[in-house]
């Protein structure tokens, strides 16, 4: 598998962020996210895929799309609106969607999430968010659900183009 640039990961990875950013805004017109704040988000989000790679020793040829919004969607949470809970349901919701359309989208709509399921999801991304850890679900556990998910279907869905080479840590 060939290794991405710096720079089509960033390329990527704004234009991953965009599909996140515009379902945001559309369902919180009166705040709108700012460029910066874009920018902000996205460098967290390379910085701390950066890191995991490094922590665990992972290969990866290419931005993968799960990863990164599932990562945004953290720092959304985390950094910009870690005051506001009336605004994490709104950024959850826009998660899940995001993440739902990915996965309809890359797999031809073969894959859904089921809808107790994602409520489920939901309700675990909150109680996460308001501090139940017992009784949650972060943004790597998020992911990972999404991930093998998509599993599920890797032919059609294309996901030799995220397969993880894992080193000995």
């Amino acid at each position: 598998m060939s290794n991405a640039t710096l720079d089509q990961i960033k390329d990527a990875a704004f234009g991953t962020f965009s599909r996140l950013k515009d379902r945001l805004n559309a369902q919180n017109p009166e705040h709108p996210l700012t460029a910066n704040e874009e920018k902000l988000i996205t460098r967290e989000t390379i910085k701390r895929h950066l890191e995991h790679l490094k922590k665990h020793n992972v290969q990866q040829g290419q931005l993968d799309p799960f990863k990164f919004i599932c990562w945004a969607g953290g720092s959304l949470l985390d950094s910009l609106w870690h005051s506001d809970p009336v605004k994490w349901g709104v950024a959850i919701d826009v998660i899940l969607d995001t993440l739902e359309d990915v996965l309809n989208k890359a797999s031809r709509g073969k894959l859904r999430m089921p809808r107790n399921t994602r409520h489920l999801l939901r309700k675990l991304l909150l109680a996460e968010k308001q501090g139940e850890e017992r009784h949650g679900i972060g943004m790597n556990g998020l992911y990972m659900s999404f991930h093998c998910c998509a599993l599920l279907n890797p032919n059609s869905f294309g996901m030799e183009k995220w397969d993880l080479e894992i080193g000995q840590a």
